[in-house]
C-alpha cells in the first residue's frame, strides 16, 4: 500500500511539474500573430513575428497580438462612417508597447457589462477601436477600409 501511494505521489509531481514548466516556460505564435517578450528581470521589451513553438526563460513574459485586420464599429444609429477594418503594423508595435506599457492585452476589459451591444469589445480589438476612433495617427495602426452599416 505505501508503495502504491509513493508511486502515485511521484506521478502527481512529474504531472505537476511538466503544467508548469509548459505554462512558464513555453509559448506558441501563431503565423498571424506578434508576440510582446518581456524579461522581467532586465526590464528588456522585445517584437517578434516568427511563428512556432518558443522555449523562454521562466521569468520572461510574452503577450501575443493577431495582427489580422479587424472589424471595429461604434454602436449608433447615425448614417455616418461608423465602422473601420483597421490592423495592428507589425514592424511599429514597439510604439504601441511604450503609448500603454506590457501587460496581457487579452485580459483587457474581460468584465465589462457591455450586454447591450450588438458587438463585444474585448482584448485587443477594444485597443483596435479605441485608436481607430480616436483622431489622431500614432503610426502602429492601419487602417485598411471605413464604411457603415
Amino acid at each position: 500500500m505505501v508503495k502504491m501511494n509513493s508511486r502515485l505521489k511521484s506521478i502527481f509531481i512529474s504531472i505537476f511539474v511538466i503544467f508548469c514548466v509548459y505554462f512558464l516556460c513555453i509559448h506558441y505564435a501563431d503565423t498571424h500573430d506578434a508576440s510582446i517578450i518581456r524579461d522581467r528581470v532586465s526590464g528588456e521589451i522585445s517584437i517578434s513575428t516568427k511563428s512556432g513553438v518558443h522555449w523562454t526563460a521562466p521569468w520572461v513574459s510574452v503577450a501575443k497580438i493577431d495582427l489580422r485586420p479587424s472589424r471595429v464599429c461604434i454602436e449608433t444609429t447615425a448614417r455616418v462612417a461608423n465602422c473601420k477594418l483597421v490592423k495592428f503594423k507589425s514592424e511599429a508595435l514597439g510604439s504601441f508597447v511604450k503609448r500603454e506599457g506590457f501587460k496581457y492585452y487579452w485580459l483587457s476589459n474581460r468584465l465589462s457589462l457591455n450586454v447591450s451591444y450588438k458587438n463585444e469589445y474585448r482584448g485587443v480589438r477594444d485597443y483596435l477601436r479605441a485608436y481607430a476612433f480616436g483622431g489622431t495617427d500614432l503610426g502602429f495602426l492601419e487602417i485598411i477600409d471605413e464604411y457603415h452599416e
